[in-house]
């Protein structure tokens, strides 16, 4: 303690420009002789050393070389997630785009056989509506109007009456076609099939009601209904689940051209994952485990990989 005290004297001394290198000289042989006596206590013992020795040499690289392992592979699974969603979304939006530009070049006589078409191919549960020359509705019956005229060609996700659609909205000259394709929760969970719950966002402009959850999203809030779809079984305790978020391209109906790249949340497991792009869930269990056991193969003191690498 009289040491530091005469430390901190000589240190103001110095900063007032009347220091002395003698005192400083004198404080140094003392610290000196302070560590020689107290080398006991300074000095480790070997074992000691040989621990702190073996976690910075050992355990630390190998923690960041299995963090970086998995964290590539949590990374990788939510990208391919990511590209299976937004794979079948443009699919989806493809075919009825198609199908509205049809509607809107081609004549009156010619609209039912697009639509039916359309139904052929296995696209259910959508209304269409042309305009211009004369006026298409399918099914007959339809209620569907048109959106606002500010709209410019738009395909993609669009929120309207407090439920999801996929719209293609196409003009040409003074005809107008607009398909409004079906996003019910049930659809939404079969979008990728197996592969778990998605949950669309709800643009900031649309009114919604019931129960929500807010994100914040930039400089608004993307608001989320309850989850639909559900999670598959895991396989065993490795198979835990991932939460990946997805960007996709949303509008509300009541504002036009008020597309947002909001994003989507998407629960699943390596399992389901590894099922779709196998195609089968015998390969997925086996790439679940291999996933997991590799890295350690490779990198774990005493394997047999590390054993004949340092041979």
């Amino acid at each position: 303690m009289v040491f530091l005290a005469l430390v901190a004297v000589e240190a103001a001394l110095f900063a007032a420009g009347s220091g002395s290198l003698f005192a400083v000289f004198a404080l140094l042989i003392w610290a000196g002789a302070i560590a020689f006596r107290e080398r006991h206590r300074v000095m480790w013992k070997v074992r000691d050393r040989l621990i702190v020795t073996y976690v910075f040499i050992a355990i630390v690289p190998i923690t960041l070389i299995l963090a970086l392992i998995f964290g590539a592979g949590y990374l990788l699974m939510g990208e391919t997630s990511a590209y299976l969603i937004g794979n079948a979304l443009d699919r989806r939006g493809i075919e009825i785009e198609k199908a509205a530009r049809l509607l809107a070049a081609e004549s009156p006589e010619d609209r039912l056989s697009t639509a039916q078409h359309l139904t052929a191919t296995g696209v259910l549960d959508f209304e269409a509506l042309a305009i211009g020359d004369s006026e298409f509705r399918y099914p007959a019956n339809s209620k569907l109007e048109m959106p606002a005229p500010d709209w410019n060609d738009y395909t993609g996700l669009v929120f309207k009456d407090g439920r999801h659609y996929l719209m293609s909205f196409v003009k040409r000259g003074r005809n107008k076609a607009l398909i409004l394709r079906t996003l019910t929760p049930e659809d939404q969970a079969n979008l990728v099939h197996g592969l778990g719950s998605i949950n669309f966002p709800i643009p900031p402009s649309a009114h919604v009601e019931g129960p929500q959850n807010k994100v914040h999203v930039g400089d608004a809030d993307a608001v989320y209904r309850p989850p639909s779809g559900r999670v598959a079984p895991a396989y065993n305790l490795l198979d835990t689940e991932l939460t990946w978020f997805f960007p996709v391209q949303i509008a509300a109906w009541d504002h036009p051209n008020s597309e947002l790249p909001l994003p989507g949340v998407l629960t699943t497991r390596p399992s389901a994952l590894f099922g779709i792009v196998s195609g089968t869930t015998i390969y997925s269990e086996l790439a679940l485990y291999a996933f997991y056991i590799l890295p350690h193969y490779w990198v774990l003191p005493g394997s047999p990989r590390s054993i004949s690498a340092s041979l």
